[in-house]
C-alpha cells in the first residue's frame, strides 16, 4: 500500500496538534494509538498526550453505564451526554494541551458520535458533525481504521478474551461499518487495518511524519 501522500490536514496555526484514531471495535486503533504515543514520547522531540471518548468524566460514565445496559436511553439522549462529555474534555483536556504545544491522540472522537449515533436513532449524520465540530476543534489528521467485520471479531473475541457486548455484535459492527464508510471529511485517512500490527503502525507512523515536515516547513515560512 502507498503511504504518505494524503493531503488532508489542516495547517493551523494552533501550537499543538490533534490526531483522532477512529473504527469500529476491534480495528487495533486503540493498539495503534498506544504504539504510536510511545514512539512520539520516546523517539521523537514532541511529547504526546493520549486520551479517550467517553471519558471518565461524570457524563462519560453515565454514558458508559446507559451503553452496556439493556435498555439504553434514546439516541437524543446518549447525544446529549457525548455532547456535554465532549466539551468537558475540550475544555478541561484537549484545548490546554493544544496551547502548549503538545501533541493530543484521541481514541475515539466525534466521529464515533455520527457513526454511533446516526445508526441508533437515524439522526442526521451531518446535524451531529455541526453540533460537535461548534466546540469541538477539527483534528489535523484523523485515521479510519478500515477492517473486516469478520476480523475485528476475530480480535475481539481472541485478543480481548471475552464475548462480544451489545455494541459488539456482528450486526452492530456492519451498520456501523458501513456509517463510517460514507465519512468524507477531508482531514480522514483511511488506514488498513486488516494488515499485520506492525504494518499498520509503520504506515500511521508515515503519515505522522510526513505531517511533522509539512508543519515545519509552515511554520518556518511564516
Amino acid at each position: 500500500m502507498e503511504t504518505n501522500k494524503h493531503p488532508a490536514f489542516s495547517e493551523s496555526t494552533r501550537k499543538g496538534s490533534l490526531f483522532a484514531f477512529e473504527g469500529i471495535d476491534g480495528s487495533g486503533k486503540s493498539t495503534i494509538l498506544k504504539k504510536i504515543a510511545s514512539w512520539l514520547n520516546d523517539e521523537t522531540q514532541h511529547e504526546a498526550i493520549s486520551s479517550f471518548e467517553p471519558t471518565d468524566g461524570p457524563h462519560g460514565r453515565k454514558l458508559r453505564e446507559a451503553i452496556s445496559s439493556t435498555e439504553r436511553l434514546s439516541a437524543g439522549e446518549e447525544l446529549e451526554l457525548f455532547r456535554l462529555d465532549r466539551l468537558e474534555h475540550v475544555t478541561n483536556l484537549i484545548l490546554p494541551s493544544l496551547d502548549q504545544g503538545m501533541m493530543v491522540l484521541l481514541d475515539r472522537y466525534y466521529y464515533s458520535s455520527i457513526a454511533y449515533q446516526s445508526v441508533h436513532g437515524s439522526i442526521d449524520p451531518e446535524e451531529i458533525h455541526s453540533m460537535m465540530t461548534a466546540f469541538a476543534p477539527t483534528p489535523n489528521l484523523t485515521f479510519l481504521f478500515d477492517v473486516d467485520v469478520d476480523t475485528a471479531l476475530d480480535r475481539i473475541q481472541t485478543l480481548r478474551n471475552h464475548t462480544p457486548d451489545l455494541l459488539e455484535k456482528r450486526e452492530n459492527l456492519v451498520t456501523v461499518k458501513s456509517a463510517f464508510d460514507k465519512m468524507e471529511y477531508p482531514e480522514i485517512v483511511r488506514i488498513d487495518a486488516n494488515e499485520a500490527l506492525e504494518e499498520i503502525f509503520e504506515d500511521v507512523r508515515g503519515y505522522i511524519n510526513s505531517f511533522l515536515r509539512a508543519k515545519s516547513l509552515f511554520s518556518n515560512a511564516r
